[in-house]
């Protein structure tokens, strides 16, 4: 009886419950995670300066997890802050706008400490609504330096804190991924388990 119990649950299981999705690549615009410092996206107050990059959809996505590399001179700091933008063209049609604060962004690796820190972060770019095409994707932020000589579409980084003309750089290190899903249980499984478990209980009380 036990052995039929667990047989069942575990099928159950697989049929029931969702798995974690793993979150697949949409756009590599680069990595430069080796040195420290770079162009200051944005020292002193926000969206004094801001660095945009194009990027490209091949589906329609509503979010994204976006992975990217910068300096960050006080990534500890209770007040600093990035806005992460998303644009039909450069600096034009704003379509999706977030000030995320340090504390909510997800730190994956430290990569290199000097006088800034190098650091791998992360953060959920939830309610895009996006359709298929080219976009721009900008960064403003405190005290946040980006690492510029990774590969992306060379010679597309602009900056509206100097007139908006391109530094002659290489690309912002990030990447852009599908959001992840966590499981969840799925009500037919649950259905399914609790009727189950009624009919074994039915066939040990008429065997009793």
């Amino acid at each position: 009886m036990k052995k039929a119990l667990m047989k069942l649950i575990a099928a159950v299981a697989f049929v029931g419950w969702s798995s974690v999705a793993h979150a697949g690549l949409i756009w590599d615009n680069g990595t430069s995670t080796d040195h420290v410092g770079g162009f200051c996206a944005a020292c002193g107050v926000i969206d004094s300066e801001t660095m945009m990059d194009n990027f490209s959809l091949a589906a329609a996505t509503t979010s994204a997890l976006l992975v990217w590399d910068a300096s960050f001179q006080n990534f500890e700091s209770t007040t600093g802050a990035v806005r992460i933008s998303v644009w039909s063209d450069y600096n034009l049609g704003l379509l999706w706008s977030h000030l995320y604060s340090y504390s909510e962004l997800t730190l994956l690796s430290t990569n290199k400490v000097q006088f800034y820190s190098n650091k791998t972060v992360s953060a959920l770019l939830s309610g895009l609504n996006l359709a298929q095409g080219n976009y721009w994707l900008s960064f403003s932020g405190e005290d946040m330096h980006f690492n510029m000589d990774s590969v992306g579409n060379s010679g597309q980084v602009y900056s509206l804190g100097t007139g908006g003309a391109p530094q002659n750089l290489g690309e912002l290190s990030f990447r852009l991924y599908s959001a992840p899903t966590n499981a969840v249980p799925a009500p037919a499984g649950i259905g399914l388990l609790g009727l189950a478990l009624v009919g074994l209980a039915l066939r040990r009380r008429q065997q009793a």
